[in-house]
Parts: C-alpha cells; structure tokens; sequence
C-alpha cells in the first residue's frame, strides 16, 4: 500500500512546470481551514505536535499523536461563500495516514442572459478527497506525502483533477526546533471545464519553528510561494504622478518589500496547556488588502484553542480587508479516547 501510495505521488512529480504567476484551476486548495493555522497567519507548517490539520498542510510532521484524532473545521468566510474540512488519522505500522474531505459551498447564484432577462439559479462547489502519510527515517528526519482527488463543478461545467504535496523535516536532537520544506499541489486537470486544461496552484515553501526552553510560547516563521521570486503586485491604476508637483511618483515596490511578501510570522502562547492564545501576521496579505487612508489590520491574526475533557474547540480571526475577516471554528477529538470512555 505505502509504495503504492508514493508511486501516484512520484508520477503527479512529473507533471510540474513553472508557473511564474497568472490564474489556477482549484485555487480553493489553498483556503486555510484549520482556526489554529488561521490564528497563526495562515502558514503553520513545522509544527511536530501530532495536530492532524497540521499534518494535512505538511504530512511530513504526523506523528503518534495524530493516531484516532478527527477534527471538524468550518469557516464562515465571505459573502455567504462558506467552507470545511474533516480530518482524520491512524498509525499504520511504519508510519501515520491521514484522510481528509475538503470542501467549498459558493451558496446560489441568479443566471441572467446578456440583455438581462433572468434565466433562473445556478450553485458551485468543490471538493477534494486528500490521504497522506508520514513517517519517520531516524530520529532527525521525517518525511510524507499527500494525493489529492479534486472535483469541481460551476453551473453547468465541471472538472476533475489530482495533485499532490511532497514534504521533508528536520527535528534538532539537542533543542525544540524543527524546519520543514513542502512542494504543494504538484498536479494537473483529468478533465478541464471547457476544453482547456488550467494549472492548479503549485506552491513551494519553508518553515521554522521552535520553543525556547524557559518560555511557554511557541514560534513559527514560514516562507511562502518560493517558486516565484516577486510577488508584489504593481496597480496600474495607481496616480504615476504627484497631482501637486507633477513629479513622478516611484510605485514599483522595494527589494525589502519583495523579500517580506513572501514570510509569515506566528506565535503561541502556553502551546502545551489546556488554553493557549495565538496569533500571527502576514506580510503579502498587509500589502495587498492595506488601505493607505485607513488601518484595516490586513495581515494580522489571532485565536485560542481550549481544550476540554475530551474535546478540544479551536477559534481563529483572519483580517484581509477593512471590510471583512474570515471566521474558523474547530472541534475535535480522539476517537480512541472519547468511545473507550463510553
């Protein structure tokens, strides 16, 4: 089964190419669901703990403690568009599988014709099955795979399609440190919606995270979209001129700017406790969704996790806009756990 399951990875390896920017097919892959890594600034990657949210972002970091852990996620997201995902996990005997359902409800829509007239109502939604696994190679070294069967239909259109996540990590010996690096969402369209095949949203990126000693926080630092180095975006739109002195006006962004857009910045307060508060920053969100007339908080984050008997409920807040943030509720809990106390 397990060399099964990395030679559908391998092959889906195979399919990738560059893809410097423009639109992708399924762009709904990349939509945060877990509330801890939306409190976290929206990339929580190095994170060894067994939380299988985590492991489904990176699958190199599943561990034992993800053995019989479901986890139900919902965000209340914008403009009645809402979406999930349940997770789950089992130890397997050299390693740990994770399963997955990912969804996206774009609520209902009223079909017009060009002149107006309305033709009725149309809905859209995706889903995605994913199952990964992780194991271990030593006691540094950790590494995982997921395989991703997507189904996508908009009105009268669908598209299926199949991608995968690649994952590697380091664990320090000596110290709580951990790096991890993901290729995500190497893959490509079975059947397109309308005859021509789109790219699905490849990604490759970085993390670090680590605990000091002597201090209940925890600390994340993750890079993002490393496959394409500038990811500002340039307005056209933007005055060129200044309309007092007619000197021109420099819009392109800085070298530090280029740099920053691509880092996401967390922490964790008291991660081993039965309460912990989060919370995070994300330089690319601030850049783009920042108004330069009012503070919207775009880019910044925050949520709390309490952890009951046998439940644990998760809340996140992620500000994009001045107009709107989205919402993530968790609950989850040990299966092993919750039906041996029945």
């Amino acid at each position: 089964m397990k060399k099964g399951f990395l030679g559908i990875a391998l092959m889906l390896l195979i399919q990738v190419s560059a893809q410097p920017g423009g639109r992708h097919a399924y762009e709904f892959l990349t939509l945060v669901m877990s509330p801890r890594v939306a409190a976290m600034g929206g990339e929580l990657l190095a994170t060894p703990d067994g939380d299988i949210n985590v492991g489904l972002w990176n699958p190199s970091v599943l561990t034992e403690a993800s053995t019989g852990q479901l986890s139900l996620n919902y965000v209340n997201y914008f403009d009645d568009v809402n979406y999930g995902q349940i997770a789950y996990g089992r130890k397997l005997k050299n390693g740990v599988l994770s399963m997955g359902v990912k969804y996206v409800n774009y609520g209902t829509f009223t079909e017009a014709d060009e002149f107006g007239n309305i033709l009725g109502e149309f809905s859209g939604s995706d889903v995605a099955l994913t199952a990964g696994y992780g194991m271990w190679l030593d006691s540094s070294w950790s590494v995982g795979a997921n395989v991703k069967l997507i189904i996508s239909a908009m009105e009268r259109y669908g598209s299926v399609g199949i991608a995968a996540d690649y994952a590697v990590s380091w664990h320090a010996k000596n110290s709580d440190l951990t790096a991890s690096f993901i290729v995500s969402n190497v893959g490509l369209q079975i059947t397109s919606y309308s005859g021509n095949r789109e790219p699905v949203p490849f990604e490759l990126k970085m993390a670090i995270s680590g605990k000091p000693e002597h201090m209940p926080l925890r600390w994340h630092i993750a890079a993002e979209h490393l496959e394409q180095i500038n990811l500002t975006y340039d307005d056209p739109n933007a005055n060129q001129t200044d309309p007092l002195t007619g000197d021109p006006i420099n819009t392109e962004a800085t070298f530090g700017q280029k740099v920053m857009s691509h880092f996401v910045i967390g922490a964790e307060l008291f991660p081993e406790s039965a309460f912990n508060i989060r919370a995070g920053y994300n330089f690319r969100r601030s850049q783009e969704m920042a108004i330069a007339t009012r503070r919207s908080g775009a880019g910044f984050s925050w949520g709390f996790g309490l952890r009951l008997k046998k439940f644990r409920l998760d809340y996140g807040r992620a500000t994009y806009h001045v107009s709107g943030a989205s919402n993530h509720f968790s609950i989850s809990t040990n299966l092993e756990t919750l039906l041996g106390g029945i």
